[in-house]
């Protein structure tokens, strides 16, 4: 008995021969068989979001069948085509092909190769703002500080916040911050998109220069006479015996209000250069004036 395979429809003609005979009629056969092979190749959908807190999803599928519009393709259940989550990461659809009915057009034609292509949840981090603010004082020995604020929480979520700037002395630095991720956000959700610093500035006290009023020798002694600085803590009294040479402090005046001083011991013939500058103390630090312009008396 002879075997015949196709694919399509099939028509097979034939006779009976025997010896002795006549031969038999032609007969025709005709088989009615599968016409064509239909790939189908499904696609979940995919999509890109930001983490808001609460769970999201991708949902649905698209569908393109070789040779084209060849069949249609439907879900027994929508809701199980989707791919979800809630902290941010990718999430997989994960298809699979019992979730599809596949009907041809043509219902003789076959379904041929199904692939599945998983659609994707891609929940990217929310954006977090961060800024500090800016200050400024006059130097007084405490340290100074600024708030700050952060904004692009979600959800309600929290997380440890705090400015941790500080400037003491005089002088300028940044107002930095610290988070702390022991609250209800999650670091992985969030990424810090910008930051605002502030600058933190202690300015030091300005202090006058004092006028260098007189000086007058008697006996081997110069009196130093100086106008008094207003907010000065005291002074400082600078000789030298050039005028362009090497200073050397001679005396510290520790008493704002003192305006003169004897300088005692010294050497008949000689010239001596004074400059005196002023100094204010606040919480342990002495801030100086420049000097005054020099002045100069001889011994006799």
């Amino acid at each position: 008995r002879p075997k015949v395979t196709g694919t399509g429809d099939l028509v097979i003609k034939a006779r009976v021969i025997g010896n002795g005979k006549p031969d038999s009629d032609v007969t025709t056969f005709r088989f009615r068989g599968v016409k064509d092979l239909i790939d189908v190749d499904i696609y979940g959908t995919s999509a890109s979001k930001i983490y808001s807190g609460v769970e999201q999803s991708a949902q649905g599928f698209t569908f393109t069948t070789v040779p084209e519009g060849a069949a249609s393709v439907t879900t027994k259940d929508p809701s199980r085509v989707r791919a979800s989550g809630k902290d941010a990461g990718t999430y997989s659809m994960a298809l699979r092909a019992d979730q599809f009915e596949i009907t041809p057009a043509d219902p003789d034609c076959g379904i041929g190769n199904v692939t599945l292509h998983n659609g994707r949840l891609v929940i990217q981090p929310a954006k977090l703002v961060i800024t500090t603010n800016s200050a400024k004082k006059l130097f007084d020995g405490r340290a100074l500080t600024a708030a700050g604020s952060i904004q692009g929480l979600v959800n309600g979520e929290t997380v440890a916040f705090a400015a941790a700037g500080k400037q003491t002395v005089p002088g300028s630095s940044r107002n930095t911050y610290s988070l702390f991720w022991n609250r209800t956000a999650k670091k992985t959700n969030y990424t810090i998109s910008s930051t605002r610093l502030g600058t933190l500035t202690v300015t030091a006290p300005s202090v006058a220069a004092p006028k260098l009023k007189k000086l007058t020798a008697k006996k081997r002694t110069i009196t130093v006479k100086w106008a008094k600085v207003s907010g000065a803590s005291g002074y400082e009294i600078y000789r030298s015996t050039k005028k362009t040479g090497s200073y050397r402090m001679v005396k510290k005046i520790s008493k704002g209000s003192t305006v003169s001083w004897k300088n005692k011991g010294l050497k008949k013939g000689k010239k001596y250069y004074y400059k005196v500058r002023a100094y204010r103390t606040i919480a342990g630090k002495n801030f100086y004036s420049g000097f005054s312009p020099i002045k100069y008396k001889k011994i006799k």
